[in-house]
Order: C-alpha cells, then sequence, then structure tokens
C-alpha cells in the first residue's frame, strides 16, 4: 500500500489544505462581486500640487528641488513651493534628449545630459548663476548613468556611459566648481 512520504503540515490545529478555499473567498471578497477591483482615484488618498505641463520626463532630488524635460526639448531646473505652474524654474539647457541629476552631500545640485546631437555635458545648476558653463564629458553617447554621489563641488563622479559602438565605458568626470 502507498503511504505518502509526508504528513500535511499543521497551521493552528488545521491542515494548510483546509484553509485554501477561505483563502479563496477572502480574495472575492476583497476583489468584489465582478471579481476585479475598481480603480482608485489619487484624490481618494492624497492631495496633489502641480508642478509643470507638458513634461517628457523628469527626476525629483529632493521635495522642493526637481529637473523637467519638456516635450520641446527644454530643461528646467524646479524649485518649490510647488502648486503654480509653471512654479520658479531656471531653464538649464535646450536641445535635451536625456538627463540624469545628482546633488553632492554637501548640497550642490549637477545635471548630465545628453543633446539631441548625443554629446554628454556636465553642468553645475544654481538658482543664483544661471546658465554655467557646461563641461563636455563625451560624445556619441547612446545611454549614461552617473554611479555616485560626489562628497563637494570639483570633486570627481563616476559616470557610466554607453556608447553608439555598442561599448559600456566608466568615466570620471571632475565636477565644474
Amino acid at each position: 500500500m502507498f503511504e505518502p512520504s509526508h504528513k500535511p503540515r499543521i497551521i493552528n490545529g488545521d491542515t494548510l489544505s483546509r484553509r485554501i478555499p477561505v483563502f479563496a473567498v477572502a480574495v472575492t471578497a476583497a476583489v468584489g462581486l465582478t471579481g476585479v477591483m475598481t480603480p482608485l482615484t489619487a484624490h481618494a488618498y492624497s492631495t496633489r500640487s502641480q508642478i509643470d505641463g507638458n513634461v517628457r520626463s523628469f527626476q525629483a532630488l529632493d521635495g522642493q528641488h526637481a529637473f523637467v524635460l519638456g516635450s520641446d526639448g527644454r530643461l528646467w531646473a524646479e524649485n518649490g513651493p510647488w502648486g503654480s505652474v509653471p512654479p520658479s524654474r531656471s531653464l538649464v539647457e535646450t536641445g535635451v534628449k536625456s538627463f540624469r541629476g545628482l546633488s553632492t552631500l554637501d548640497g550642490h545640485r549637477y545635471v548630465f545630459l545628453v543633446r539631441t546631437d548625443l554629446t554628454l555635458w556636465c553642468e553645475e545648476v544654481r538658482p543664483s548663476h544661471p546658465g554655467a558653463s557646461p563641461a563636455a564629458v563625451d560624445g556619441n553617447v547612446v545611454a549614461f548613468q552617473p554611479v555616485d554621489a560626489p562628497a563637494s563641488a570639483g570633486a570627481n563622479a563616476l559616470v557610466d556611459v554607453l556608447g553608439t559602438d555598442g561599448k559600456l565605458w566608466e568615466e570620471i568626470v571632475k565636477l565644474p566648481a
């Protein structure tokens, strides 16, 4: 006669196999009689403040600073408080394909950006000094990713860069001071 090699596991005096139908009933009750969960609106659980419009991509650095790439290829440094469109902002660059913001540990803000001509640049973003001179990093760039948060302005940053030739490079970039 065949005998199983293991016995059902006992959980709180009941077997796991007896609890499965209870689980199915609980899931059915949670999703409702229709079998699908109804969508939740954002207003049901939060309050909202608009930051910008016509946005292609963005990156928040903290609760009061964000980079926003508009659908027109203009990159903006946005500054809170949020709620008025556009809020306090400054133009960083035009003709931007992609970007990544970076904050140093001492509070300086930088942005790495790829222009539409596939050149990679780095510049410090300061509200008191808009239009700072960007530093050229590389050309023929498909994608990139800053790797670390340097300690201060003028320090070196590591950036992984993928070229149009399919080669991935780790580059050491001296941040503009």
